[in-house]
């Protein structure tokens, strides 16, 4: 049996309050432990980027006893927790690669700005492109592996 296997890593981004966010990523849950790469510009905010080996599973929240746990929209919560961070004409790209063996690969990205939250799949952008280069739009082909 194959095991699913994926990286996630983001652009650098500007963010309103670096030490909130730092906070705030030091409690993300990941199968892996979640990797914070800084760029401090000369005379310039500092630049933030993540990553992580596996998924993110999303915020740890305290469940009364002192323990920290995630829930089903931890992932969610997450995404609108950055939401908090990003500075206006700015935007986090958050890009995820995964396969299992050869099974399948994937790849998605959430687009984070200030005002909006937006998901794209590898293979949706790939077939709508297929379609425009075609002037076809409705050609299929079968991505189901």
């Amino acid at each position: 049996m194959a095991n699913y296997g994926c990286s996630i890593r983001t652009n650098y981004f500007h963010v309103e309050d670096p030490d909130r966010f730092r906070e705030m990523m030091n409690r993300v849950s990941c199968d892996d432990h979640i990797r914070l790469f800084v760029r401090e510009p000369q005379n310039d905010a500092p630049l933030f980027a993540f990553g992580c080996y596996g998924t993110i599973h999303g915020l740890c929240k305290e469940d009364g006893s002192g323990e920290l746990t995630t829930d089903d929209n931890s992932y969610e919560d997450f995404v609108k927790e950055l939401q908090k961070f990003v500075k206006d004409q700015e935007a986090i790209i958050i890009v995820e690669s995964g396969n299992e063996k050869l099974r399948y690969v994937t790849g998605d990205a959430t687009i984070i700005t200030k005002k909006e939250i937006c998901y794209r799949n590898i293979c949706d952008v790939a077939m709508a492109t297929a379609r425009e280069l075609l002037g076809d739009p409705e050609y299929t082909t079968r991505m189901d592996y």
